[in-house]
């Protein structure tokens, strides 16, 4: 695994990644990355992971091989980490990073990969964002059939997702693929589509390249004037955004579809637009590509000297700026002048040439594909050799889990029966400590009466009180479910200020909580009374004057600690 001070030393030798733009545009200098690798080197675990993807987030077109260790140093933490969701993204900025570096094969399966994460599974928009760099993969290989199908695939996915950019990016996805296999009317209702869903002002440079696109398609369809129209509507939206970069390359495409189809004046005029808008020093090897589309369409209107001057300018160029591709191609625009010519020594060596650069990039794809089924075959083996670490690894810890789980049973048992033993001793001392207070108060009330009783007997005046225990003792008033403060104040032939009062201060309890004491006292007694302990708990409950059974559960609980049925099952007798 790369470490992150290798990453680094490696970023500071390129000046290239320096200049380089993030997807929204804002400009990574160096100090800004330079700040970043250094917190990534402190940084550990999923702060190190979060810093890596800040990193791979625009850095592609200037360096995807560093994007590629990168990528991979994030997947590797992630895994190490067992981050689902990190390693989902980890994987899509190795396939991304394939991607750029022509790895098709690579960024299938890493996709693949990606694919089968818990996180895309629960995703949809990251599900068919994957579907889609898979798909350009196979449309990069050739492989249409599999490249649509993922296209397809990853559309309906964006159904329940409702990105009109991305819906957008697909049609111009299926545009391509449809193009390139030579269905152009499909490929023109896809490329509609997508023109459908763009918006004119911000997407002006997928709406050129698109444009450019269905010049190509009418071209091929034998309409010169439609390929016309939306070839000047591809410069349009270049010109708008002011990118000699975009201009170039429309007149650079279109002037070699011209040239298929032997418009070679046309063809002619193209490359010469384009070699304008050109700029030699940041685009070199486009710069003398449009030379050789100046020379060769030359060639072909029998312009010979004119074609000479442009072709050996344009092979002095691209043999230090160019790929083989374009070489080859050059090599052949020369040997075909010099068979006009007769100069058949010439003739010879340029062919010959030709077929030099052909067989070395023919040679350079090999390469690149044993190259890429290499890295395959040991990114599998290094995959099954962490799926078995990772099975070694979860059978030592559910053996050692079973061990925890035996002790934590066993100390949790102990635990659970010293703490039930200590609950239950002080349940029954809070019980024993509020029935004490219950019979306090109950003997308080008995206590009233009997003096109201001796008063009487004596003929003294009693108090409010006395009068008020009383008419609840003889009377049994709290019975009466719809009993109020109000009723008893008129029972009593006072007001219900004085009634209050009068409990407050002698009983030190509210109405509600004196009334519901002869209550509890009266359901007591029924429910150990042999007559009446087998009636019905709602039976007791309106004996007692409680308006439903639930007030008479919670009234008997808060008195005497216990539920009426666990009262009458122990018949304690509190009073």
């Amino acid at each position: 695994m790369l470490s992150c001070s290798q990453v680094r030393d490696s970023l500071f030798t390129n000046s290239l990644f320096y200049n380089s733009f993030y997807d929204d545009g804002t400009f990574i200098d160096s100090a800004y990355v330079a700040d970043l690798f250094r917190q990534a080197n402190k940084a550990t675990g999923v702060k190190r992971i979060a810093l890596l993807h800040k990193l791979l987030n625009g850095y592609y077109f200037s360096n995807p091989e560093l994007s590629c260790e990168l990528a991979q140093a994030a997947l590797d933490d992630s895994r190490l980490e067992n981050n689902d969701s990190l390693t989902a993204f980890s994987l899509h900025y190795l396939g991304l990073a394939h991607i750029y570096l022509d790895q098709n094969r690579l960024a299938i399966d890493t996709y693949s990969k990606a694919l089968n994460t818990n996180y895309a599974r629960k995703k949809n928009d990251f599900r068919s964002w994957s579907c889609m760099n898979m798909a350009n993969s196979y449309l990069a290989l050739g492989e249409y059939d599999k490249a649509a199908e993922l296209y397809y695939e990853a559309k309906k996915l964006n159904e329940s997702v409702g990105n009109q950019a991305f819906e957008a990016k697909i049609y111009d996805n299926l545009g391509s693929l449809f193009l390139e296999s030579k269905h152009y009317k499909e490929s023109k209702k896809n490329y509609n589509h997508a023109l459908s869903l763009l918006d004119k002002e911000k997407d002006k440079r997928i709406i050129s390249g698109i444009y450019s696109k269905l010049a190509v398609i009418e071209l091929n369809m034998g309409d010169v004037d439609s390929s016309k129209i939306f070839f000047n509507e591809a410069l349009s939206n270049a010109f708008a955004l002011n990118d000699s970069s975009m201009v170039t390359e429309a007149y650079n495409e279109y002037g070699d579809i011209l040239f298929e189809h032997e418009m070679f004046y046309a063809a002619l005029n193209a490359f010469l637009s384009g070699l304008r808008y050109c700029n030699p020093v940041l685009y070199p090897s486009v710069y003398f590509t449009f030379f050789h589309g100046i020379g060769k369409s030359h060639l072909y209107l029998g312009d010979i000297q004119k074609a000479k001057s442009f072709l050996l300018k344009a092979e002095e160029g691209l043999k230090d700026n160019s790929e083989t591709t374009e070489l080859y191609e050059l090599e052949t625009s020369l040997s075909k002048l010099y068979a006009k010519t007769g100069e058949w020594k010439k003739f010879n060596y340029h062919l010959k040439k030709s077929e030099e650069y052909k067989s070395a990039d023919l040679e350079a794809k090999e390469l690149a594909t044993i190259n890429e089924l290499n890295i395959l075959h040991e990114t599998e083996k290094k995959d099954q050799q962490l799926a078995a670490q990772k099975l070694r690894i979860a059978e030592q810890e559910k053996e050692l889990l079973l061990i925890i789980f035996i002790a934590l049973a066993l100390l949790a048992g102990l635990l659970v029966t010293l703490f039930l033993r200590n609950k239950l001793k002080i349940a029954n001392r809070i019980l024993y400590e509020k029935n004490l207070d219950i019979t306090k108060r109950w003997n308080q009330l008995q206590h009233f009466y009997l003096i109201r009783k001796e008063n009487q007997e004596k003929e003294e005046d009693v108090s409010l009180f006395t009068k008020i225990n009383c008419t609840m003792i003889d009377d049994k008033i709290y019975t009466n479910p719809e009993l109020t403060i109000d009723i008893l104040a008129k029972k009593v032939n006072s007001n219900t200020k004085y009634v209050s009062q009068a409990i407050n201060e002698n009983a030190e309890m509210n109405f509600s909580t004196y009334i519901n004491t002869f209550r509890i006292e009266e359901a007591k007694q029924l429910l150990k009374d042999d007559e009446s302990k087998h009636w019905s708990m709602d039976a007791i409950s309106e004996k007692c004057g409680f308006n439903n059974p639930t007030s008479f559960y919670q009234a008997f609980k808060k008195n005497t600690g216990m539920t009426p049925a666990a009262f009458k099952n122990t018949n304690i007798d509190a009073a």
